[in-house]
């Protein structure tokens, strides 16, 4: 099962047979692309059976036509696309680590600022005194995609901006472009959350 999340896109940590949170963030990640309710539970033979038979990510619905990058706060990912329906990518990720002061507001956004380097953050800076954002890529007033030193952990870490690894941050810049359209969904905490935010297939 592992292995086929992987062949598929979808991060799930070290493949090696052991259901560890990396595993549950990929079959979180599965459930909301195929249509069922995003959670993190353990699978069920039923969807064992599904992930091991499925070759392919499918489509977005129509619906999401145009939108570049959608985030779940629910799976801890971004789906990058190419804006007709078609996943380009996978990306682990953490957001904000709270619902409140620190939250990664939720809806759709536009991205409205780049910046292509190291850059200090005003509201958090780093303890050491390095800058602590990697090639921000902003999209909802102050927040942004953006890489870390850090590791970036399966779970909501961040003051309100969606984490990445450098390397995934360093592919990311080239995709999204100003104006391009991001959609944040789901909920950490709730656990669960319906498909694609209420864009996919009714939730089972």
């Amino acid at each position: 099962m592992e292995s086929q999340l992987a062949a598929l896109g979808i991060p799930t940590g070290i493949v090696d047979g052991m259901i560890s949170p990396g595993t549950k963030r990929g079959l979180c990640v599965f459930r909301d692309l195929t249509g069922l309710r995003a959670t993190r539970k353990l699978p069920t033979p039923e969807l064992m059976n599904q992930v091991t038979t499925t070759t392919a990510l499918p489509r977005l619905p129509a619906r999401l036509n145009g939108t570049k990058a959608l985030v779940s706060l629910t799976c801890q990912t971004a789906y990058i696309t190419d804006g007709a329906g078609t996943i380009l990518r996978v990306l682990s990720v953490s957001t904000g680590k709270d619902m409140g002061l620190h939250a990664t507001r939720t809806g759709f956004k536009r991205v409205y600022y780049k910046y292509n380097a190291w850059q200090k953050s005003t509201l958090f800076p780093e303890p050491d005194g390095r800058p602590g954002l990697y090639r921000p890529i902003y999209f909802d007033r102050g927040i942004a995609f953006h890489g870390v030193r850090k590791l970036v952990r399966t779970y909501p870490q961040s003051h309100g901006c969606v984490r990445t690894w450098p390397a995934d941050q360093d592919w990311l810049w080239n995709q999204l472009k100003l104006r391009d359209k991001v959609f944040v969904y789901g909920n950490y905490w709730k656990g669960k959350s319906a498909s694609l935010g209420g864009y996919g297939q009714p939730s089972k």
